[in-house]
């Protein structure tokens, strides 16, 4: 990325602009100018708090630019001779541009930095796993498998009053117990989970074929819970009937 585009798609602040908080926060609207949050350094400078970038160049004063920060975002100010300092940061709190359009785009900017870390925690998994000997098993295979849904899955069973929710094994990249279960597996009563070199968590129907293939790409048995084992029943109709059309494998 050039840092040409990099200022196209960021927010622009020439001189003043309206801004929102959150309800909750209960604060009324501001008014930010640009030349009381540009850093007060000659040359090129920016600064990040909570995922946001603000970067400004003191050739052109009275204006900034916000952007989401990822790390595509911080090599692009570096290579373009920006450094860090220390600097308000706005739109990095939950407010938000308060005219219309520009509050629409930074939604949109923000869905895409958000899309942008997911991805790189897949790679990271992916990176991870290769120094360790573990490859991708391929597509048509990991299609016979249900994935766990980031957000979990409802189920239900016959013996309790209360419904529980499954979450993926991993999470968040490579960061926190991640590294302990990626590219593990576990089967129990003929259901089989395993997290996959991309970091999600995957089920299927069978074990004894499903372990050979794993086995030949470099995974482990490990001490993982093995979702829908044990007379889970789904509640959301479409996740269930997903479960119930996978195929059997071996």
């Amino acid at each position: 990325m050039k840092i040409e585009e990099l200022m196209a798609q960021s927010i622009k602040i020439d001189g003043r602009m309206a801004v929102k908080w959150p309800a909750h926060f209960n604060m009324p609207d501001e008014i930010l100018c640009a030349e009381d949050i540009q850093p007060r350094f000659n040359g090129r400078h920016f600064a990040t708090n909570n995922s946001t970038a603000i970067f400004s160049d003191s050739e052109e004063p009275g204006v900034a630019y916000v952007t989401p920060c990822t790390l595509e975002v911080l090599d692009c100010l570096r290579e373009a001779g920006y450094t860090a300092n220390e600097s308000y940061v706005p739109f990095s709190n939950g407010d938000v541009p308060a005219e219309e359009n520009l509050r629409a785009k930074w939604q949109l900017l923000r869905e895409a930095a958000n899309l942008w870390w997911y991805r790189q925690d897949e790679r990271d998994c992916l990176t991870w796993c290769e120094r360790q000997g573990i490859t991708p098993v391929d597509d048509e295979f990991l299609a016979k498998f249900f994935r766990i849904p980031d957000e979990g899955v409802e189920v239900a069973y016959t013996r309790e009053h209360h419904n529980r929710y499954i979450h993926p094994l991993a999470w968040g990249g490579v960061h926190g117990g991640t590294i302990f279960v990626l590219g593990r597996y576990a089967h129990n009563n003929g259901t089989t989970v395993f997290v996959g070199t991309d970091g999600h968590t995957y089920v299927g129907k069978g074990w004894h074929k499903i372990i050979n293939v794993l086995k030949e790409h470099g995974f482990k048995e490990g001490d993982l819970f093995v979702p829908f084992s044990n007379g889970e029943y789904i509640m959301d109709g479409l996740y269930r009937a997903m479960w119930e059309n996978l195929p059997r494998i071996g």
